[in-house]
């Protein structure tokens, strides 16, 4: 079970409780410490991809990302650039709320707290707060660096296309 930080009435207590945070997590690193945020209007939600989450389970991603393709058109419209490889295209999918194997982080305190309230209402919503780097050093071995999409070191967290 993860730790909680207890209920928060306010956007300043919210805040001073991310702020302490970051402090401590700086202060235990031999770096400045990165903060990544998720909210959850339902503190009972897992952190599960929506691909990996019932009813969306029970259909292959591959899938969903070939209807995708196949339904793109408008979306490519309004697209700043064209999907160049499999990444841009599960971006493309899970901007448009196609169910993805992805979850979304924010550096942003605040936009974690906007998801955590901005739905369902009467239930308690909970901000999800990690340190990526520390993650890094202590899960993957892989020191402080934090990968980028285009990193050979994630290629493999995508699936090969089918045919």
């Amino acid at each position: 079970m993860f730790p909680s930080l207890g209920k928060t009435d306010s956007v300043s207590e919210f805040m001073r409780l991310v702020d302490d945070i970051w402090v401590r997590w700086t202060n235990e690193a031999d770096f400045v410490a990165d903060i990544w945020f998720r909210g959850h209007a339902d503190m009972i939600w897992l952190l599960i991809p929506s691909a990996l989450r019932p009813p969306f389970s029970s259909v292959s991603e591959h899938r969903y990302r070939h209807d995708f393709k196949l339904r793109a058109q408008p979306f490519l419209n309004e697209a700043t650039q064209l999907p160049k490889d499999d990444w841009d295209w599960y971006f493309l999918m899970q901007h448009y709320g196609v169910p993805t194997r992805l979850l979304d982080w924010t550096e942003s305190a605040l936009v974690g707290l906007y998801f955590a309230i901005q739905s369902a209402p009467g239930t308690d919503g909970c901000v999800w707060i990690l340190n990526p780097r520390q993650i890094n050093v202590s899960l993957a071995k892989i020191g402080s660096f934090i990968p980028i999409y285009s990193d050979d070191l994630v290629a493999s967290y995508l699936p090969a296309a089918l045919g």
